[in-house]
């Protein structure tokens, strides 16, 4: 297991009901190089509790791609940008390459081919990650959740917040986060005759 440093972004691998911590909670690394490979972890707030700082075995924990090292996936921000360009192009080519030979049925639709693209995390809603199913999906008046146009609106959207795991990733409605936030100016959007809330 990669070695955790301070200020990394991790995901609890086990639920802890004394501390009401359940698997996929997402926080982020104060101390690291404890004693028998423990290191301190804070998870935010969340309508169950309030922020908590936990000592934790590394075993216990995931660590996410938004974490600042050289080895990050592809999708994780870049932390270099040193020959950016150059690489950003290969990788552009690469994949015009790789489309060529994939092979997509006739007829797929637009929805069936942004599940095909859409990136996952483990901190994403079950089935799409490890996290149960406890709070609101993204469609039910997350402020951060921005709906594409069209008609792929009514499922698909970008989340906008940088405090989540899906910060400017494309985002199925059901895939959600811990850190959903109400708009409050869409009550007095369903206060209009005809209007239908969403229900969370």
């Amino acid at each position: 297991m990669m070695k955790l440093m301070i200020h990394d972004l991790v995901a609890l691998l086990e639920d802890i009901p004394e501390h009401k911590l359940e698997r996929g909670d997402v926080g982020s690394v104060v101390k690291c190089d404890l004693p028998d490979d423990l290191c301190e972890v804070r998870f935010g707030g969340s309508y169950k509790r309030g922020m908590i700082s936990i000592t934790l075995p590394d075993r216990s924990l995931m660590r996410l791609n938004q974490a600042y090292y050289g080895e990050l996936s592809p999708y994780a921000p870049l932390a270099d940008h040193a020959e950016y360009e150059r690489k950003r192009l290969e990788k552009i080519q690469a994949a015009r390459l790789e489309a060529a030979d994939m092979h997509l049925p006739e007829g797929l639709r637009l929805h069936d081919l942004l599940h095909l693209v859409c990136i996952q995390r483990l901190t994403d809603f079950a089935p799409f990650g490890i996290r149960h199913r406890d709070s609101a999906d993204c469609s039910c008046g997350c402020r951060h959740y921005v709906l594409l146009e069209g008609k792929e609106g009514a499922d698909w959207g970008v989340c906008t917040n940088p405090r989540s795991p899906r910060a400017g990733l494309l985002t199925f409605e059901h895939q959600g986060c811990e850190f959903f936030e109400y708009d409050e100016r869409l009550d007095e959007l369903f206060r209009q005759p005809g209007q239908k809330k969403p229900q969370v």
